[in-house]
């Protein structure tokens, strides 16, 4: 398939929309609608651009930034890329038109409809959406702003955009369609697993446990020694963070279910009464949150109770276990009920 940079479908009659756009970007960058940029696991730029037709000094939507971090910029956001099938979301940054939502509610319009951004396998279809093209209206000079990630070319050849995963980092290639911009190339597109703040039992160094844990059942009076790693790894690995002067542990202020400490550069998590309580582990603006159980160990059975051996085997008596339970127990006795007639 042959790419011509860049193929309109029409071009504008004046030069108002063009500038209406400039400033639509222009106050959306203030009014930013996302968040973040550490949170959202893409990165680099696409692009899509050629030689000027439309008397704005440019053609197409230039360089798009998929990340804050990638352009430097102090207003947070970011596309999040799912490492597995999912829902692509989040929004872009292009210099020409502002942001280009992966939301799948931004859709709404586009003809042909156009589904969410979504990856299945290695691919990636559904649409995006150039929000200050949709919000001009009736100035938009007849644009929509919808992008197709993936379709059929007027000659029939398809085209699309494709995951090459990788470890840590995988990439995107391919191409994008907008019928008022033309292609969008994104190879330059970057994208990694998400930053997380993971706490687990143990060290994975050491073995004990190399799955993120958030919820502990625990008989009472035994300890654990959690660790808090913060990285893109999805196992228990990662930058050891758990006494680091950024991380706070809380736990419910008023509960005695557990406590919390400090041993050896771990944190102990004690169990101390018997009930549930949450906890948490905070760093770098990203929150932890595990529950803890606590099961009563009981201080009374049937094979240590005292009043046991006053009871014959074939009888049954109660005990109170200590932890509000009542027990049924057999007696210990061994009693003969073997009568036999003696002589005077």
């Amino acid at each position: 398939m042959n790419r011509v940079f860049l193929k309109s479908k029409a071009s504008l009659s004046t030069a108002f929309f063009i500038l209406a756009v400039a400033v639509a970007v222009n106050l959306s960058f203030a009014a930013a609608p996302v968040s973040a940029g550490i949170n959202e696991n893409a990165a680099g730029f696409a692009w899509g651009g050629g030689a000027a037709t439309n008397g704005a000094g440019y053609d197409g939507i230039g360089w798009v930034s998929f990340n804050n971090l990638s352009d430097g910029s102090a207003v947070g956001y970011g596309v999040n890329i799912p490492m597995t099938n999912g829902a692509l979301s989040g929004y872009a940054w292009s210099e020409h038109y502002g942001w280009l939502s992966f939301n799948g509610a931004d859709l709404a319009g586009c003809t042909p409809a156009l589904s969410a951004a979504t990856r299945t396998g290695n691919a990636i279809t559904g649409g995006a959406r150039i929000l200050s093209i949709r919000d001009a209206g009736v100035n938009s000079g007849g644009w929509s702003g919808c992008v197709s990630l993936a379709g059929n070319a007027q000659d029939g050849s398809p085209y699309g955009v494709s995951v090459s995963p990788g470890n840590p980092s995988s990439s995107l290639s391919g191409y994008a369609w907008s019928d008022e911009l033309g292609w969008i190339s994104l190879s330059g597109v970057t994208f990694t697993a998400p930053i997380t703040l993971k706490v687990c039992e143990g060290s994975f160094l050491r073995g004990i446990n190399t799955t993120p844990s958030t919820a502990f059942s625990m008989p009472q009076g035994t300890a654990k020694d959690l660790t808090a790693y913060y990285g893109s790894e999805a196992n228990c690995s990662g930058t050891d963070v758990t006494t680091n002067a950024g991380t706070s542990w809380n736990e419910n202020t008023g509960s005695s279910v557990i406590s919390l400490s400090t041993v050896a550069g771990k944190k102990r998590l004690q169990a101390t009464t018997p009930g549930n309580e949450n906890f948490s582990a905070s760093y770098n603006g990203l929150t932890a949150t595990m529950a803890a159980t606590v099961v009563c160990v009981a201080s009374n059975t049937c094979a240590i109770d005292p009043n046991g051996v006053q009871v014959c085997q074939s009888e049954t008596y109660t005990i109170a276990d200590g932890c509000g339970n009542t027990v049924t127990c057999n007696g210990r006795r061994n009693c003969d009920y073997n009568w036999k007639e003696i002589a005077p």
